[in-house]
């Protein structure tokens, strides 16, 4: 199997930054590996697309765009950073951190299929969206962070109305802040997401978000209201006098 020189692919990434329009797709073909070691890789922006090999060891791949990987990406102990959409069932998460953030002109990333990761990572400085499958659940091991800044963080789901979950597992650490929220949750076993006043981290629960913003059983259903005493002689009023009315006119016929 070929081995891709890195020498080779750090050259190409100088060249990706420096014409971000000639060169719009770093791909590590079938057949293909590549292993970074300690070595920083910059795609400036260019999509990544893993059909081969790739492990990011110790090092980082950082600056794509989109990326899809129907091959197999290691994630080592490294970080894979992006900026686009991420479809990536080859995924293998061993203990690195996957980041998603606003850059490349990109308004949003949006997943495709579930994934596994180690540590994910999505922060934003200008506005962005982070949208969900709907319907699948993406699992994380050991560290969650959703970030806003300037701009909230925009979290939806692919299908509105349809919830996407997020599953922390047990001891895994989270940190949420300025999010805005619909059709995201949280499932059980997994941690309830950011269980406190959504007012006291500067963000907004648009509802559908079960386990997810908001301390835990506020969720729960509201009772009615209780009528007084008054009322609920007048109420019976109203349903008894007709049922009297009705049974003496049977009588009489």
């Amino acid at each position: 199997m070929p081995r891709v020189s890195l020498r080779r692919i750090l050259a190409l990434g100088l060249l990706l930054g420096a014409c971000p329009v000639l060169a719009q797709q770093l791909v590590i073909g079938s057949g293909s590996q590549l292993s970074l070691g300690d070595a920083t890789l910059q795609a400036g922006c260019a999509d990544l697309r893993v059909d081969g090999i790739v492990n990011i060891a110790a090092g980082s791949l950082l600056g794509a765009g989109d990326v899809r990987v129907d091959g197999v990406l290691e994630g080592g102990s490294g970080t894979l950073a992006l900026s686009g959409d991420l479809a990536a069932p080859g995924l293998v998460p061993q203990s690195g951190t996957v980041r998603i953030a606003s850059g490349c002109a990109s308004a949003g990333s949006t997943l495709t299929g579930e994934h596994l990761f180690n540590r994910l990572s999505v922060e934003n400085t200008t506005a962005y969206a982070l949208v969900l499958p709907s319907g699948t659940t993406q699992t994380i091991n050991t560290g969650l962070v959703l970030q806003g800044g300037v701009e909230r963080l925009v979290m939806r789901s692919t299908t509105p109305g349809a919830v996407s979950l997020l599953l922390l597992l047990s001891g895994g650490s989270q940190s949420i802040a300025r999010v805005d929220a619909i059709d995201v949750g949280a499932p059980e076993p997994g941690q309830y997401l950011a269980e406190v006043d959504p007012a006291s981290i500067d963000s907004i629960d648009r509802g559908n978000t079960p386990r997810f913003l908001g301390v835990m059983g506020s969720d729960t259903p509201v009772p009615l209201p209780t009528l007084n005493g008054f009322w609920l002689g007048v109420l019976v009023l109203l349903v008894g006098v007709p049922a009297v009315r009705s049974l003496r006119s049977r009588a009489v016929t």
